[in-house]
């Protein structure tokens, strides 16, 4: 398993439904020893066994987070981003800007007009995320079918949240703060680096805590659509 840290040596491996239909991605950090030289090293870490990890992007929902509320057009636009713009952040480190075409409302007949209407309905949040899911594998399927001749990247994962320590990709900002790089890159120059607001609230730390004591903020909960279009400073 990959736990919250930045990954090196990583290559993209998964892009498939589950039997629910939602989009499971999945990264793998390569070992870089041969099996001989597992076999002879003086290390503890022998294990020819690579780490991976499956991420889950679960549907939108149209309603208030922990509520039956319908929630507002805008809303709901956010969710959709914060699952598309993701998938598009994985792709651009394979693919040129012109390889990647997205069509999130393909067969919806919505406008601009109607836009924000249509996206407090259910039915129609659940087409668009299809469409987004269909199109993503689509275009990333002929690059996890070769996943060891890919060129390797860095992975930054963050926790879920303040209580779950489990590795999670960041969904906002991603020009600013990536969460996926080239290995070709050199560290010191290197663009995966925690936020000032990641750290302060614990979004670095893999390490278990109990619920009781657990007192930093879901990710989930302090996102705020009013905040759609602002800068967040690197940290």
């Amino acid at each position: 398993m990959l736990k919250v840290g930045i990954h090196e040596n990583i290559v993209f491996t998964k892009a498939e439904k589950n039997d629910r239909g939602t989009l499971v991605i999945g990264f793998k950090q390569v070992n870089e020893a041969t099996p001989l030289e597992l076999l002879g090293s003086n290390s503890d870490n022998t294990s020819p066994e690579d780490a991976e990890n499956d991420f889950l992007i679960f549907p939108p929902k149209a309603t208030e987070k922990n509520s039956t509320n319908v929630d507002s057009g805008k809303n709901n636009m956010q969710k959709i981003k914060e699952i598309k713009d993701p998938l598009n952040h994985i792709l651009s480190q394979y693919l040129t800007k012109d390889q990647i075409a997205w069509d999130p409302t393909k067969g919806l007949g919505i406008t601009n007009e109607n836009l924000e209407t249509k996206l407090t309905q259910q039915s129609v949040l659940d087409a668009i995320y299809a469409n987004i899911v269909d199109q993503f594998i689509k275009m990333a399927s002929p690059i996890v079918k070769n996943p060891l001749t890919q060129d390797k990247k860095r992975l930054l994962t963050i926790r879920t949240s303040g209580i779950k320590h489990f590795s999670a990709l960041r969904k906002r900002y991603l020009d600013t703060n990536p969460f996926l790089e080239s290995m070709t890159i050199p560290t010191a120059q290197s663009k995966l680096k925690y936020t000032n607001w990641e750290v302060k609230n614990g979004f670095n730390n893999p390490t278990p805590v109990a619920q009781a004591t657990a007192d930093v903020p879901d990710a989930e909960e302090t996102s705020s659509a009013s905040s759609m279009f602002a800068e967040v400073a690197n940290g």
